[in-house]
């Protein structure tokens, strides 16, 4: 199994501890390109993909670690468009 399909399964399974960086390479794999949204942005980043379709969501700080309503919502914008 590769990396990127572990980290499809652990996303799958709602986990509590996923990591924004474990998230950004998930959305790197279906083509994502990870933008911040400029100086009053502030951490505001938004994954798009080169046909212009974007998910919006707060980086997490101090630490890595995602809220539980970040991973669902990313979760549901995967799978309405059929990728997981």
């Amino acid at each position: 199994m590769s990396q990127i399909d572990k980290l499809l399964q652990k996303l799958n399974e709602n986990p509590k501890d996923l990591k924004f960086s474990e998230l950004a390479r998930i959305f790197k794999n279906f083509g994502y390109m990870m933008a911040a949204g400029g100086k009053t942005s502030g951490s505001s980043i938004t994954f798009r993909n080169a046909g212009g379709d974007k998910f919006t969501m707060h980086k997490p700080h101090p630490g890595d670690e995602l809220k539980p309503y970040a991973v669902r919502s990313a979760k549901v914008f995967l799978k309405e468009r059929g990728l997981i």
